[in-house]
C-alpha cells in the first residue's frame, strides 16, 4: 500500500523534530482501514525512518504499556459478574496538549485523539481477555481509569428485585427507626448509620440481600405497610428492592428464615426498574349494636 505523498512529507518533518512512537505517528493520519500502530509503522518504512529508543514526545511510552496497564484493570474487575462493560479515561492534559501542538505546528486535521485511542485499545484488550462485550448504552460494569493518580474506579449497574416476606412474630417494625440523636444524619451514637439498633423487617432484608449479591447497599420500596403488632401470613407482603453496585448478578434465592420471625418467601430478579403504582382497596368489617327501631334510619346507616 502506497501512502499519499503529503502524509510522507509531513511525517518526515515531524520525525525530524520530535520522536514519536508508531501509534502516535499513525494516529495523526488515521485511516479506517488500518490501525494507528500499523499505519505508523508503514509511514516509517516508506520514509526510511528508524524506530527510536527515546520516549515518545506525545505519550511518553504510555501506548507501549497499554497491555501491562490493562492487566491491572482485569485483576481489579475479576470478582465482578458481568457480560457488558464501558470504560472511561481521565488522562493527563499534558498528553493532549503535546498532540495539539504537533497538529497545529504541522497543520494536521482529522486524526484520532490519544485519549480516544487509549480508551479504545484498553477496552478491546479487556473484551478479548475476559470475553465481555463493550456497551456504551447500558453496561453492567463501569470502569473509570484516572491516570493522573493511577487509580481505577469500578461501579456495577443496579439490579432490581421483587420479593415477598411473612412476619410470624408481633412487635417488629417494618422500617428502620431513625436515630433520635441525629434524625438519620449519622452520629457516634448510631455509629453513623442513621438508624437505631431496633429489629426491623427492612434491616433483615437488607442484610440478607447485601450478602447474597455482595452489594454496597439495598434500597427497599414497600408495597403497603402493616402495624408493628400485626403479623403477615399466607403468600406474604410484596416488596421491591434496588441492589446497589452488586458484585454478584446471577443469584438463586430460596425461602429463607431470618431473625425475629421474618421469612423471605421469594425473590425474583427483574429485567428492568419497576414502576410501582399500586392502588389498594381497604375492606373493613364493623360490628355494632343499635337500639334504634326505625328501619329507614338503619338503611341510611
Amino acid at each position: 500500500m502506497r501512502l499519499d505523498n503529503n502524509i510522507n512529507r509531513i511525517s518526515k518533518k515531524i520525525i525530524k523534530d520530535h520522536k514519536l512512537c508508531d501509534n502516535c505517528l499513525g494516529r495523526q493520519f488515521s485511516k479506517k482501514l488500518m490501525k494507528n500502530k500499523s499505519l505508523g509503522s508503514l509511514i516509517r518504512k516508506q520514509i526510511n525512518a528508524k524506530q527510536t529508543r527515546k520516549s515518545c514526545f506525545i505519550c511518553e511510552g504510555m501506548m507501549s504499556n497499554i497491555q501491562q496497564r490493562t492487566n491491572k484493570i482485569i485483576t481489579e474487575i475479576e470478582k465482578f459478574e458481568c457480560s457488558t462493560f464501558m470504560l472511561g479515561n481521565i488522562l493527563n492534559s499534558d498528553f493532549m496538549e503535546r498532540e495539539d501542538f504537533i497538529r497545529a505546528e504541522y497543520k494536521i486535521k482529522g486524526g484520532e485523539t490519544i485519549k480516544s485511542e487509549i480508551t479504545k485499545e484498553t477496552s478491546k484488550f479487556i473484551a478479548r481477555k475476559k470475553g465481555k462485550r463493550i456497551s456504551l448504552r447500558k453496561p453492567e460494569l463501569n470502569i473509570l481509569i484516572n491516570t493522573l493518580i493511577d487509580n481505577i474506579e469500578i461501579s456495577s449497574k443496579s439490579i432490581f428485585v421483587m420479593g415477598r416476606y411473612i412476619k410470624t412474630i408481633r412487635g417488629i417494625n417494618q422500617k428502620k427507626q431513625r436515630c433520635k440523636e441525629c434524625s438519620g444524619e449519622g452520629c457516634k451514637i448510631c455509629k453513623f448509620s442513621g438508624s437505631m439498633k431496633i429489629p426491623s423487617i427492612e434491616n433483615e432484608i437488607q442484610k440478607f440481600l447485601k450478602k447474597k449479591f455482595n452489594a454496597i447497599n439495598i434500597k427497599i420500596s414497600w408495597v403497603g405497610s402493616e402495624d408493628q403488632n400485626s403479623i403477615v401470613k399466607n403468600k406474604g407482603r410484596p416488596f421491591f428492592a434496588e441492589v446497589i453496585s452488586p458484585v454478584r448478578r446471577k443469584v438463586l434465592i430460596r425461602e429463607k428464615k431470618m431473625n425475629n420471625g421474618i421469612v423471605i418467601k421469594s425473590v425474583e430478579i427483574l429485567q428492568k426498574k419497576p414502576i410501582i403504582n399500586y392502588g389498594f382497596i381497604m375492606k373493613t368489617r364493623v360490628n355494632f349494636v343499635c337500639n334504634c327501631k326505625d328501619s329507614t334510619r338503619l338503611k341510611k346507616l
